[in-house]
């Protein structure tokens, strides 16, 4: 018996590591559970939508339930001074999800506002939230490490410095060069990959709006200055 475990989990681990697919969409294999294209608003507050879309897609793979999960309790319960200018300090995170945990987003609902107050009820200010926590936060820093992460487990959290002409941005493979000129920080969902014509890209979602590039997407080239790093987590 002991050595069929074995057997079965080094096939698990195998599988788990096989060589990516060409391409992958996380909304083709998890079409219930990838939650619909968020909108940050006046609000520069991608990093907190992205991590908040994360943990909702991530929560519903695994207990088959949708529940979209607050980016304004994440915005508002880590220690950022000004909660609209993009920033954010991963150690803050990870206590608060790993310790508290986020509300729901029905729970707690999207204000795009500055300096709004850690929340201990929900809207209502009757009805104590319902919080999701996850395990430590993840990383992976190969690309086929994040497609293994994305194809098995769900989409990831990625954050780079968007260049100035990133707003432009309607269609087609986004070239991110490096001697292009830097403009705001972004947080961007990573759902997948893909390859047009010789060229290697990651599908991302922003929290620009479903209006935004394709749809709410933008394929970013690969190996091109994008997403040197993911980060996830396992919601418990």
């Amino acid at each position: 018996m002991r050595s069929q475990l074995i057997v079965l989990a080094l096939v698990a681990a195998m599988a788990f590591c096989a060589d990516p697919p060409v391409f992958f969409d996380a909304r083709d294999k998890w079409p219930n559970c990838i939650m619909p294209i968020r909108d940050q608003g006046a609000c520069i507050s991608t990093w907190a939508q992205a991590f908040a879309g994360m943990m909702s897609d991530r929560y519903c793979i695994v207990k088959s339930q949708k529940v979209p999960l607050s980016a304004q309790d994440l915005l508002s319960c880590t220690k950022a001074t000004n909660q609209c200018n993009g920033m954010f300090n991963y150690a803050d995170i990870n206590t608060l999800i790993t310790a508290s945990g986020i509300a729901t987003e029905a729970c707690i609902a999207y204000k795009a506002l500055d300096a709004q107050t850690c929340q201990t009820k929900c809207d209502d200010n009757a009805t104590d939230p319902v919080r999701v926590k996850c395990g430590a936060i993840k990383n992976d820093t190969t690309d086929d490490a994040i497609k293994n992460t994305i194809m098995n487990t769900g989409p990831v959290f990625c954050y780079f410095t968007e260049t100035i002409d990133h707003k432009d941005y309607y269609d087609g493979i986004y070239y991110y060069a490096n001697n292009k000129k830097r403009d705001a920080p972004l947080g961007v969902k990573v759902i997948g990959w893909g390859r047009e014509n010789g060229i290697d890209y990651w599908i991302g979602e922003l929290s620009l709006s479903a209006g935004f590039g394709e749809n709410g997407y933008v394929r970013y080239k690969a190996k091109d200055g994008f997403c040197k790093f993911t980060s996830y987590c396992d919601p418990q």
